[in-house]
């Protein structure tokens, strides 16, 4: 995805480029002053619009050679929703919130912390693509049934040793599976396995995190509540915890943690989508689960 990258004068927008190629973002034009309005015309509007305010530019309104002003970024960000281009607004601590500008969505975090950024820029990107994909999608594909026992014998054909092959041959063989049962895969923010939809009508973001190995409880309800976390951060829909112990032991889900977290043995997850399609298992696991957070 293109994007403008709107900023007021003075910062040091390193870090912030540095997440673009994680959340999707393929190139940026970076505008700092009234000279370079015309990237936000409409005959070569970007995708999106990212606008960074200055945390020490509180004070100055007058325009300068330096660069934009915060007023002159919240300005373009107006603008900018006005025509209906997906629209961020970074807003550094210790500034405070602008006013809601309709249409745009205010992300407040430090310009030099870049794992918080990426999870603000990912899941902008991801909410405008999904919005995107959700108004040109096609009629609603029939459904996708796997070859569970093919799958199974993959999974049971995986040798353990400790270690990471084993723990990639079944992260792979989890990407596949979803893949193959209709899911589309997007870019993963920091620290998730995978991130993908439920189906092409559809718009919700899930993450992923595959566990496997030689399990224990702690384990899973330690990952159960990193996964709650890149849920909240991200704006993703739902977390799914899949996982496949090395002893062939089921681990029944006891949710002490949040509740936008499910948690899925891998061979009852092939087994499921050998009947059913893929959404209707996640509905179901959400079910049980008992009410997912929005």
């Amino acid at each position: 995805m293109h994007a403008t990258v709107v900023t007021a004068g003075g910062l040091d927008l390193r870090t912030l480029f540095d997440t673009f190629k994680g959340a999707g973002i393929t190139d940026a034009w970076v505008l700092g002053n009234a000279a370079g309005d015309s990237l936000m015309s409409d005959d070569s509007q970007p995708d999106l619009v990212i606008c960074v305010l200055n945390p020490g530019g509180a004070e100055r309104v007058d325009p300068s050679p330096t660069g934009f002003t915060n007023l002159d970024v919240m300005m373009r960000a107006g603008q900018s929703a006005g025509r209906g281009l997906p629209t961020l607004i970074i807003v550094p601590p210790p500034l405070l919130v602008p006013s809601p500008v309709a249409g745009t969505v205010v992300a407040r975090c430090p310009l030099d912390q870049e794992e918080v950024l990426a999870d603000h820029v990912w899941a902008f990107v991801s909410a405008t693509r999904a919005a995107k994909q959700s108004v040109a999608a096609p009629p609603p594909a029939p459904e996708q049934r796997i070859d569970s026992g093919a799958f199974l014998r993959r999974l049971e054909s995986l040798p353990y040793e400790p270690g990471p092959d084993f723990y990639l041959g079944v992260e792979s063989l989890t990407s596949q599976l979803l893949q193959e049962a209709g899911a589309g895969l997007r870019e993963s923010p920091p620290n998730v396995d995978l991130a993908f939809i439920p189906s092409a009508d559809s718009a919700a973001v899930m993450l992923v995190e595959v566990k496997a190995g030689k399990l224990t409880e702690d384990r899973l309800i330690a990952a159960e509540v990193r996964l709650q976390e890149r849920v909240e951060t991200t704006r993703a829909q739902l977390g799914v915890l899949v996982y496949h112990d090395a002893m062939g032991r089921i681990f029944l889900a006891r949710y002490e943690t949040g509740a936008a977290v499910i948690r899925l043995p891998l061979k009852e997850l092939i087994a499921q989508l050998g009947t059913r399609d893929l959404s209707d298992v996640i509905a179901s696991a959400v079910a049980q689960r008992g009410v997912v957070a929005s």
